[in-house]
C-alpha cells in the first residue's frame, strides 16, 4: 500500500486553516488544539485509507472488530509522520503563514514525508542460502 502522506495531512490542514491574514508575516502562536486536531485527523485518514484498502483487496464487507487496533500497530511508522511533520512546521512557521501559504505547505509536507519525517523502514529479511 502506498500512502500519500502529504495529501492526507493537507485535508485536516485545509479544514483548520483560517483565510489568509493581512498580517501574514507577523509571528503568531498557533491556536490551541489546532496542531493536535490536524495530527489526529491525519492519523485517522491513514487508518481509514488502510482499512478501506484492506477490505477492497480482500473483498470484505465489514472489518473485523479489532482491525483498527491491528492497523494502528502495524502502521505506527506511518502514523508517526503526522506528528513529526506538524511539529516541524509549527516550529518553522507562524500559524498565519501556514494558513495563508497552502501551496508552500503542501510542498513542505511532501519534503518532510521523505526526509526528516520519513517512516522508519525495517531492514529486509535475509534470504536463506
Amino acid at each position: 500500500m502506498r500512502v500519500n502522506l502529504a495529501a492526507i495531512l493537507m485535508l485536516p490542514v485545509a479544514l483548520l486553516a483560517s483565510p489568509p491574514c493581512t498580517a501574514q508575516f507577523a509571528p503568531s502562536p498557533w491556536p490551541a488544539g489546532t496542531k493536535e486536531a490536524a495530527i489526529a485527523a491525519c492519523r485517522e485518514s491513514i487508518l481509514q485509507q488502510a482499512e478501506q484498502d484492506l477490505l477492497k483487496r480482500n473483498n470484505l464487507k465489514e472489518p473485523a472488530p479489532d482491525l483498527r487496533e491491528k492497523l494502528a500497530a502495524a502502521l505506527q511508522p506511518f502514523l508517526a509522520v503526522c506528528q513529526c511533520a506538524m511539529d516541524r512546521i509549527e516550529k518553522e512557521w507562524s500559524f498565519d503563514y501556514f494558513a495563508s501559504h497552502q501551496a508552500e505547505t503542501l510542498a513542505r509536507l511532501e519534503r518532510l514525508t521523505v526526509t526528516e519525517c520519513a517512516p522508519a523502514s525495517r531492514p529486509a529479511p535475509e534470504k536463506a542460502p
